[in-house]
């Protein structure tokens, strides 16, 4: 309310003058947040999003997983450490269902190799942390030297150790 006032009472020069150094700050701010995210994209801290369960899902809970997807990297926008993300195991669909959402204009990293197969993620040398809510030891704290991966499932009839099952299989 204060800055409308402000705005009102200003001659003509003046508001015009206001509004072109609010739209060049507006845009400085836009153009710094792509260049940190850029810088975000490779990252030391990383997390991987294991994309495979697409098969267990229904489209509601497809839907859900990208909303949370798109929250998860709104978040990063705001993190003062960027954090490198990771779709892992991605299929075509999704990448289609990720565009609809502009998912295709984030700095991620798409690949449709399970994680444990991406060359450039083996060749760090880091730990694998998968995330499962099945896991009988809790996060207790996250660190640069290890790599996370969180399955992509949103189940609303919950099947227990679905991704602990799947973690067996991969030898993590």
């Amino acid at each position: 309310m204060q800055n409308y006032q402000a705005v009102k009472n200003m001659t003509k020069e003046e508001k015009e003058k206001y509004y072109d150094n609010y739209y060049k700050e507006k845009e400085t701010n836009k153009e710094k947040l792509k260049e940190d995210l850029r810088k975000g994209y490779d990252s030391d801290f990383i997390i991987c999003f294991d994309l495979d369960y697409n098969k267990y899902m229904d489209n509601k809970e497809k839907k859900s997983l990208i909303s949370q997807l798109a929250l998860c990297y709104c978040l990063n926008k705001h993190n003062k450490t960027k954090i490198s993300f990771y779709f892992t195991n991605i299929n075509h669909e999704m990448i289609i269902d990720l565009s609809k959402n502009n998912g295709n204009k984030w700095y991620v990293h798409y690949n449709e190799s399970p994680f444990y197969l991406i060359e450039e993620l083996v060749k760090k040398n880091k730990e694998f942390i998968y995330l499962s809510p099945d896991a009988m030891d809790d996060l207790e704290d996250v660190s640069e030297d290890k790599i996370y991966i969180i399955g992509g499932l949103v189940d609303r009839q919950v099947i227990k150790n679905r991704s602990m099952i799947k973690i067996g299989r991969a030898h993590v």
